[in-house]
């Protein structure tokens, strides 16, 4: 089984949905009584929001690819990146990695 990290920093209620939901359909789709294996970098959602608003996209990059980093050295086969934050961002844009 693939471990999945999940980079987050909205606040607790957030990340517990999303646990909740990949929780609920993972059983759904394995129906074998087993749960997925996951971790979460709750990173500083105000250092990411100071990082956009002020347009820098290299070092918003940056950052984010660091976190993801850690992930990865923590085991994490893949990861995603809770995308509530662009709703409630000024800038609204889209971040673009590769």
């Amino acid at each position: 089984m693939k471990t999945l990290g999940i980079i987050g920093g909205i606040g607790p209620e957030s990340t517990m949905e999303y646990y909740r939901t990949i929780i609920a359909l993972f059983r759904e789709r394995v129906g074998d009584g087993s749960f997925p294996q996951f971790i979460i970098n709750s990173i500083d959602l105000k250092r990411e929001i100071e990082l956009v608003a002020a347009g820098d996209d290299k070092a918003t990059t940056e950052y984010l690819l660091e976190e993801i980093g850690k992930l990865a050295r923590a085991g994490a086969d893949l990861s995603l990146r809770t995308l509530r934050i662009s709703c409630s961002m000024k800038s609204r844009r889209p971040h673009r990695f590769r």
